[in-house]
């Protein structure tokens, strides 16, 4: 399962600890993946299902003293439910847009589809919930915008206490068994650095015998991951495990097992709240660019090189200052990741700061459903005639 459902996951989760009514709307015609099935059943979502466009939603009845927050997890379902909002005349209905990836706001593939959806989003910017400097950044270049907006909601995460005798074991370990553990989606280029890594594993595995890779994953590209292993001497291969899909609460055992994590977004934040010292990988590459470590870039998962305020570095060098530190160097570095991580995503904090949040007016986008990008271009279009009607009276 992938970071962004892990992470609603979460959002339910947290939401029944305080005690709230919690629902997952899904259309009709979708089926909920098997993957999820465990957390919706143990977390008991109301599942509610909606036609498109959404005049109702499937069993549930709106009191004008009920306060309801929408979060959605992408654009058309935001535009959605902002419709029904307004069909419904719910004024105690917030609804936003969570953007927890940089190419979140893009609805179509190619970018002149995109471009009716400039004005929308501009219209909107107020209800989206931007998770860090580069997805805002992404969406204000992308489509010409100025965003500006000061305040991120960071991806949260619980926080149990310390396993201090984790990081005992941890240390123990190191000396025989150094565990290189990355987990992400084998979807390349995104996470092309995959493949940079299994190349520094060639480089460094000849040089400490304890060293080992971990990779937990799998993808439209896995061919591409073994091609990569298969380039390498059979004696480093045997040190490089793929363990193919692992279900998300299993995860945690493999965090226990490992001397230091390589990754990016939300398996990163994961890794480091279990007290283990991360890399941060940078996205949109094949080869092992780093903007160094997770307690110095705790605002920067995605790293995104532009936005660090360190120089780039490789892999080979973090993994080399991380493999030649002294126990109590490295006894100190995983304390660092924990109360760095904690500092900064711990869920409480994220979540009363989206619930204090107002919600921003809406001019256009509020009076329709959008389905697709031609009724997107279809408003636009009646918006610029409408007005040049205004102009010449």
């Amino acid at each position: 399962m992938g970071g962004v459902p892990t992470y609603f996951m979460r959002i339910f989760q947290w939401a029944a600890s305080q005690g709230f009514d919690k629902a997952l709307l899904i259309p009709k015609n979708r089926e909920i993946y098997t993957i999820w099935k465990k957390q919706v059943d143990d977390l008991r979502l109301n599942i509610i299902r909606y036609d498109i466009p959404v005049k109702q939603l499937e069993n549930v009845e709106i009191e004008k003293y009920d306060e309801v927050i929408c979060i959605a997890a992408d654009l058309h379902c935001y535009f959605r439910m902002f419709y029904y909002k307004n069909l419904n005349k719910y004024n105690n209905m917030k609804v936003f847009f969570y953007c927890l990836h940089p190419h979140a706001t893009v609805v179509e593939k190619h970018k002149f589809f995109n471009l009716p959806y400039r004005k929308l989003i501009r219209d909107n910017l107020n209800n989206i919930l931007f998770m860090d400097r580069e997805t805002e950044k992404f969406c204000e270049e992308y489509y010409s915008l100025q965003v500006k907006n000061s305040k991120y909601y960071r991806v949260g995460s619980f926080f149990p206490n310390l396993d201090e005798e984790r990081i005992k074991i941890r240390i123990k370990n190191r000396k025989n068994n150094f565990i290189i553990l990355t987990i992400a989606r084998f979807d390349f280029p995104f996470k092309g650095y995959i493949l940079g890594l299994i190349n520094t594993m060639g480089i460094l595995g000849k040089e400490y015998p304890n060293l080992n890779l971990v990779i937990v994953g799998d993808g439209p590209n896995n061919d591409l991951v073994k091609e990569a292993l298969n380039k390498l001497p059979l004696d480093i291969r045997k040190k490089i495990s793929l363990t193919g899909e692992v279900a998300y609460n299993e995860l945690q055992q493999y965090y226990d097992n490992a001397s230091l994590y390589i990754g990016m977004g939300t398996t990163l934040i994961e890794a480091s709240k279990s007290g283990l010292p991360s890399i941060v990988a940078t996205a949109f590459q094949n080869g092992d660019s780093t903007v160094g470590f997770f307690d110095k870039e705790y605002d920067n998962v995605g790293g995104n090189i532009q936005l660090s305020a360190h120089d780039c570095m490789t892999f080979e060098e973090c993994i080399r200052q991380e493999l030649e530190k002294s126990d109590w160097q490295y006894r100190e570095h995983c304390y660092k990741s924990y109360y760095t991580c904690k500092k900064y995503y711990q869920i409480d904090n994220i979540m009363e700061e989206i619930l204090k949040k107002k919600q921003g007016k809406i001019e256009s986008a509020a009076k329709y459903a959008f389905l697709n990008v031609y009724d997107c271009a279809l408003m636009n279009l009646k918006i610029r005639v409408q007005n040049r009607r205004k102009q010449r009276r």
